[in-house]
């Protein structure tokens, strides 16, 4: 049984253990923005870009959810 609610809580603990996980941070940004907590995505996703520039699927995410969102970041 898919429980997305459980999963995040479960990475938000992840990643405040290892900071610099990008891996669990992206994971954990996609969770958000499918359970539609779009801003909170969007700051995941700027966290993994601040720990690796070169991160392509994070900058796709921001950019997908900014437009979805409409502010157009």
């Amino acid at each position: 049984e898919k429980n997305i609610s459980e999963a995040i809580e479960y990475l938000r603990r992840a990643v405040a253990l290892e900071y610099d996980r990008v891996d669990w941070r992206f994971t954990l940004a996609r969770a958000l923005a499918e359970t539609g907590q779009t801003e909170d995505a969007i700051h995941e996703a700027r966290i993994c870009l601040r720990l690796n520039s070169q991160f392509k699927a994070a900058e796709r995410l921001i950019a997908d959810l900014s437009v979805r969102d409409g502010t157009g970041e």
